[in-house]
C-alpha cells in the first residue's frame, strides 16, 4: 500500500513539474512572439519614415528645377544667337 502512495505522490510531483514547465514554455513563446512583432513593426515604421521627403530631398529637387530652368534659358538664348548669325550671313 505504501508503494502505491509513493507512486501517487511521485505522479503528483511530476504533474506539478510538467505544468510549471508548460507555463514556462508558454511565457517564453509569448515573449518571443512579442519581440518578433515589435521588431517587424519597428522595421515597418522605419521603412515608412524613409519614404518621407525631408529637407535635403526638397533642396535637391529645388536645385534640379533651377538647373533645368537655366538649361532651357541657355538653349533659347543659343537658338536666338544662331538665328541672328544665320540672318547676318544671308545679308
Amino acid at each position: 500500500m505504501s508503494l502505491a502512495l509513493i507512486t501517487a505522490g511521485d505522479a503528483a510531483k511530476r504533474l506539478k513539474m510538467l505544468c510549471s514547465l508548460t507555463l514556462y514554455k508558454e511565457k517564453r513563446m509569448k515573449f518571443i512572439y512579442r519581440m518578433a512583432a515589435t521588431i517587424v513593426l519597428g522595421i515597418a515604421v522605419l521603412g515608412l519614415a524613409a519614404c518621407e521627403q525631408g529637407p535635403a530631398e526638397s533642396a535637391g529637387a529645388n536645385i534640379d528645377s533651377a538647373a533645368k530652368q537655366a538649361s532651357d534659358q541657355l538653349k533659347e538664348a543659343s537658338d536666338k544667337v544662331k538665328e541672328a548669325l544665320q540672318g547676318d550671313d544671308k545679308n
